[in-house]
C-alpha cells in the first residue's frame, strides 16, 4: 500500500506497511523506516530505526518490535533533530506485540514463544498446559489476550486462564492464523483462505472468502475502526461493515462422473438393473462449486432403503456400497455449500433383481413340478396296484384251470 501522499519528501516512500496509529498528538507509520508525523505542526521525522514490525505507544514512551530485538524511547528524542539512542528491553526480536492498559503489562510474539512483561521488567511465558505457544500475532482486547498462532489455531486467555480455543476442530479451515483483531464482544482472524468473525459470547461465526472479494492471502494487515473492518492488502484498502452478513448466494454444480460395479462402468442416465449379488458398487462424482473453495459437504440418500440425508466430505466424493438387497431404489445427491444452499439433486433409479428362486415363475415351476411327482407317484402307485391285482387273477385263473384239467384227465380221483 502506498503512502506517497503523507509524505512532504516526495523520495521517501513506503510500499509496505505493517501499522498505522494515530491520536491528537502524533501519526505514527512501521515497517521499513519508522515515520513520526507531528499533526500540530504537520512536520516528518524518520528515525535512524528500520524494520520495525509492531509498536505501542504508552504515554509519552513508544516500544518497538523489531526482529532481532524489543526497544523504547521517548517521543521527545524520536522528534528530536539528532535523537540518542533507544533502550533496549530485550536482545530478542519477534513478530507481534499488544499492551494491557489497565494492568500494565505487555505481551509479545517472539520466535521462542508468547512472553508477557510487567511494570516490575518481570517476564513470564504464556504456554498451554506447559508447552510452548508459537504466534504470528497478540492483541489485548477487553480483559482478553487473543493469540494467533501459527499452527495451533486461535487461543483466548481471560484472567490467565485458556477460555477459548478455536481450530479445525470446531469452526476453522486450517490452523495457521496469521492476523487477529478484537471489536467488542467480537474477534477477528485471518487463514489463508478465510476472515473469520467470531461473536465469542454469542457463538456465532461468520467467514468471509473470494465470494465476498476478501483475498485473505493479500491480507497484510487487519484494523477496525468506526465500526468498520479494514484490510490492507496487496491491491489496496478494502473495508466492510462490521454487522455485514457472510452468505455465499452460489449454489455448487455437482456432476456424476461414473456409476461401476466391480470396476465395470454402468450408463447412469438411464435405469440400472443389478443381479442379486452384484457387488461393490461405487458412484463418483465432483462439483464445481468454486467460490466454496471445498468448505461445501455431499449428501446422499437411497430411497427404498433409507429416507434421511447421509453427509460425505468434499474431500471424498464418491459412494460406496458392499452390496444392495433386492429391490427398487432411487440414489439421490446433491452438493450442499457452506451456507446450506443446495445443489441440483441427481437422481439414479437402481433395481436390483431377486434371485431365480425367488421368483414367481420359479415358484409356478416348482409347484407344477410337486404336483407333477404326486400325479406320477399316485399313477405308479396305482400300475403297481392294479399290475399286482392283473397278476393275483392271472394266477387264480391258472390255477383254475389247472384244477379243471386234472379232473378231465382223472374223473374218478
Amino acid at each position: 500500500m502506498h503512502l506517497k501522499q503523507l509524505y512532504a519528501d516526495k523520495s521517501k516512500v513506503f510500499h509496505a506497511v505493517k501499522r498505522i496509529f494515530s491520536n491528537k498528538k502524533y501519526t505514527i507509520i512501521s515497517r521499513g523506516n519508522l515515520c513520526i508525523i507531528q499533526n500540530s505542526t504537520q512536520r516528518y521525522f524518520y528515525p535512524p530505526i528500520s524494520t520495525v514490525r509492531d509498536f505501542e505507544l504508552v504515554g509519552d514512551t513508544l516500544f518497538m518490535m523489531l526482529p532481532q530485538l524489543i526497544a523504547k524511547q521517548s517521543m521527545n528524542e524520536l522528534t528530536s533533530v539528532k535523537p540518542s539512542d533507544f533502550t533496549i528491553i530485550k536482545n530478542e526480536g519477534g513478530k507481534s506485540m499488544t499492551y494491557d492498559s489497565l494492568s500494565h503489562i505487555f505481551y509479545f510474539a517472539l520466535s521462542n514463544g508468547v512472553f508477557s512483561f510487567d511494570s516490575q521488567s518481570d517476564w513470564k511465558e504464556v504456554t498451554r498446559s506447559g508447552k510452548k505457544i508459537y504466534a504470528n500475532e497478540v492483541e489485548f482486547y477487553n480483559g482478553i489476550l487473543w493469540i494467533a498462532t501459527i499452527s495451533d489455531g486461535v487461543y483466548g486467555y481471560e484472567s490467565d486462564a485458556l477460555k477459548y480455543i478455536y481450530n479445525t476442530s470446531n469452526i476453522l479451515d486450517a490452523n495457521d492464523v496469521r492476523h487477529i483483531k478484537a471489536f467488542r464482544d467480537q474477534v477477528y482472524f485471518t487463514t489463508g483462505a478465510y476472515l473469520y468473525s467470531v461473536d465469542y459470547k454469542g457463538n456465532i461465526v461468520k467467514k468471509f472468502g473470494e465470494y465476498n472479494s476478501v483475498f485473505t492471502k493479500e491480507i497484510n494487515n487487519l484494523e477496525i475502526a468506526d465500526s468498520r473492518v479494514y484490510l490492507a492488502t496487496n491491491k489496496g484498502l478494502v473495508f466492510f461493515p462490521t454487522n455485514m452478513t457472510s452468505v455465499n448466494p452460489v449454489s455448487p454444480n455437482l456432476k456424476i462422473e461414473s456409476f461401476t460395479v466391480e470396476d465395470k462402468l454402468f450408463d447412469f442416465n438411464q435405469e440400472i438393473g443389478l443381479g442379486y449379488s452384484a457387488r461393490n458398487i461405487r458412484v463418483q462424482f465432483i462439483s464445481t462449486s468454486f467460490r466454496s473453495k471445498g468448505t461445501f459437504t455431499y449428501q446422499y440418500r437411497l430411497y427404498g432403503l433409507d429416507t434421511n440425508w447421509v453427509e460425505i466430505s468434499a474431500n471424498n466424493p464418491s459412494i460406496y456400497f458392499t452390496r444392495l438387497p433386492v429391490g427398487s431404489y432411487q440414489l439421490e445427491i446433491r452438493a450442499v455449500n457452506e451456507n446450506k444452499i443446495a445443489s441440483n439433486t441427481v437422481i439414479i433409479i437402481i433395481l436390483v433383481d431377486s434371485p431365480y428362486w425367488q421368483k414367481w415363475w420359479f415358484w409356478l415351476i416348482y409347484l407344477v413340478g410337486i404336483v407333477a411327482l404326486i400325479f406320477i407317484f399316485f399313477d405308479a402307485r396305482i400300475k403297481f396296484v392294479k399290475r399286482r391285482a392283473d397278476l393275483k387273477n392271472q394266477l387264480a385263473i391258472s390255477q383254475l384251470t389247472a384244477l379243471s384239467t386234472r379232473k378231465s384227465v382223472f374223473p374218478h380221483s
